[in-house]
């Protein structure tokens, strides 16, 4: 059993259900995630728009990734920069206290391509020279500038939770 990337199956199928299923939908038989109108399925064990602490994830995560036989990824967005400290101690409490198998602690980065500023965090405007920023975050298991993704992706990034500080060091 493995958990697939399915970047672009994702967008794919949800599309493809809410088209043929449109009036079970809209009378909430039935859930598929949207944002901006865009609908998106999830390609992980709980989706990066449900509302779960980080230990309750990783508690949950692990209990599921313990019975894959192939490759599972839990992903831990921050929009902000994190002391080193407090990642170690974060990565220690995953390793120790649950049964995650494999999971990444993924910043999203801001670039400007015209000065070279960079930070954690989304930014739509380069705070330096005022140009437009290029947002960079994983789209599964690599990073890509997300104008780069499909837009089912891009959807399912709007979405994402993304942690902060204060989360990392509860």
């Amino acid at each position: 059993v493995e958990e697939v990337p399915a970047e672009s199956v994702a967008y794919k199928m949800a599309s493809s259900d809410l088209k043929k299923f449109k009036d079970a939908f809209e009378r909430r038989e039935f859930f598929i995630p949207t944002e901006d109108g865009v609908p998106f399925y999830s390609n992980c064990i709980i989706p990066y728009y449900a509302k779960f602490s980080i230990a309750e994830r990783a508690k949950l995560e692990g209990e599921v990734q313990k019975e894959f036989t192939g490759g599972v990824m839990m992903h831990l967005f921050l929009h902000e920069s994190v002391d080193p400290d407090a990642l170690k101690k974060l990565v220690k409490r995953i390793v120790e206290n649950t049964n995650v198998v494999y999971f990444s602690i993924t910043p999203t980065i801001s670039t400007c391509r015209h000065c070279g500023w960079n930070e954690i965090g989304i930014f739509e405007k380069c705070p330096d020279c005022g140009k437009n920023a290029e947002i960079w975050s994983r789209i599964v298991g690599y990073y890509r500038p997300i104008s780069n993704w499909n837009i089912g992706k891009v959807a399912e990034f709007k979405k994402r939770i993304q942690y902060s500080k204060r989360e990392i060091m509860e």
